[in-house]
């Protein structure tokens, strides 16, 4: 039962519901079923990871069972582990073994992520601006092992409630601070004023809805001029605004192009645009087209596909992430490739002032896995401090600061066209660099697919 109150704790932090605040106790009805023997631990452990991937996963699960059965394990192992160390042959445990436990979960979910886990105790609070905020200046390690250290210590309450003030002074102080830094984080990252249109530049972000199942009735009698049509439109809707940039998400290409075309003529808009290519039978490519407003192109391409999701993809170990738009380093994340950290390094360290994430994670696992990605891709921004702009076939999309600002938000099966200023860095009074956004409230609605 302990397993399962916690699983459930987790399923309501997570998207829809994202009852942030259970994501700072959720784990503590577990880590007080684990004072009982080896047995009873491991049963206790199994629905705190099964009950919230199941929530987020399910539909996907059905097409793709291995990458989902990864990912089970992924998170199941670790917290497995620490059930076997959590408490000595008797089923005795305490708070120091507690704490030595989940730091050991949390390493074992940093090593997860550099290879493409989104599992961090950090995503249950998310997007909690308090944890982004601490996630930004702490990285997102150590944010992991202060929600660990705070619901330790939050059991350890619950175990002496009875006993002396004097004797529960200790922990109770030790909760005061945990949350006192949390709060103290956001106060300080609070971020206040206007920018001005010199110090950014306008982008507007396309949602469209281009179903797999239209995706593959291209050929059927005016299934592709519509989709083509509805295209321009939104192309054009953009120059009329006179933004920047327009950011097109995953699939928004029809059919499989050739990968590399001539410059094309300028236009005075800059786009990214994702498109898969045909290389044999049974292999694809999956790659970004970066257009600068005086038609100038450049490709980068999905280096890591996800695991058992996408075998028709070759891995590019050695691939660009990053492309030039008008003078702006943009590092192209395609859809999963955002929740690899190491993708996302590679990235900064290529120079990239801005990361662009084109997803269609709605139609491959589900709403609720594609507004998970969304948080645990904010979590991202927010560790490496560089914004980014998150555009879905299906949703969800917008701007995500690494402030914990969100701008320009649309919610999965919404199609529509927003356009948020993308602040330029400036540096605060202690050096570091902080973000300011205007969001200018352009919501374009279609009221079909796009």
């Amino acid at each position: 039962m302990h397993g399962l109150i916690a699983g459930a704790l987790a399923a309501l932090a997570l998207p829809p519901l994202q009852w942030n605040a259970l994501g700072l106790v959720w784990l503590c009805p577990w880590l007080i079923g684990l004072n009982a023997p080896l047995r009873l631990r491991l049963l206790r452990t199994l629905p705190i990871a099964i009950v919230p991937v199941a929530h987020s996963v399910s539909p996907g699960a059905l097409t793709h069972p291995l990458a989902a059965a990864a990912l089970l394990a992924a998170v199941l192992g670790p917290l497995l582990i620490a059930a076997v160390l959590a408490a000595d042959r008797q089923g005795a445990t305490s708070a120091p073994r507690l704490i030595a436990s989940l730091a050991m979960v949390s390493v074992f979910f940093a090593a997860l992520r550099h290879h493409g886990s989104p599992m961090s105790l950090a995503l249950f609070p998310a997007p909690a601006p308090w944890t982004l905020q601490g996630v930004n200046r702490l990285g997102l390690l150590l944010t992991d092992l202060l929600l660990a250290t705070l619901q330790v210590l939050l059991v350890w309450l619950y175990w002496h409630a009875r006993q002396t003030p004097r004797q529960i002074a200790g922990p109770a102080l030790g909760v005061l601070l945990v949350l006192a830094s949390g709060l103290g984080l956001q106060w300080h990252g609070q971020v206040r004023g206007d920018v001005a249109r010199t110090d950014s530049w306008q982008v507007a972000i396309v949602q469209a809805r281009l179903t797999p199942h239209e995706r593959d009735r291209l050929g059927a009698d005016g299934v592709l001029e519509r989709v083509l049509a509805r295209q321009s439109q939104w192309h054009a809707l953009a120059r009329r605004l006179g933004v920047d940039w327009l950011v097109w998400p995953e699939s928004s290409t029809p059919g499989y192009p050739p990968p590399q075309g001539p410059d094309a003529p300028a236009d005075g808009l800059g786009t990214v645009r994702h498109l898969y290519t045909y290389e044999g039978p049974g292999q694809l490519r999956s790659l970004a087209l970066l257009e600068s407003a005086d038609g100038q192109r450049q490709m980068t391409e999905k280096a890591h596909p996800l695991v058992f999701a996408e075998p028709y993809l070759a891995p590019v170990p050695n691939a660009p992430l990053t492309g030039t738009i008008d003078n702006v380093t943009a590092g192209v994340l395609i859809c999963s490739e955002v929740l690899r950290e190491a993708a996302v390094d590679q990235a900064l360290s290529e120079g990239a002032d801005i990361l662009l994430n084109p997803s269609a994670s709605t139609f491959s696992a589900g709403p609720v896995a594609a507004l998970v990605q969304r948080d645990a891709a904010h979590l991202q921004a927010a560790r490496v401090n560089v914004p980014l702009i998150m555009a879905g076939n299906g949703g969800p999309s917008g701007l995500l600061l690494p402030s914990g600002a969100r701008a320009g938000a649309m919610a999965p099966g919404m199609t529509g066209l927003r356009v948020v200023d993308v602040p330029r860095r400036r540096a605060g009074a202690s050096g570091q660099v902080a973000w300011q956004v205007v969001y200018r409230g352009k919501h374009l609605p279609y009221r079909r697919g796009a």
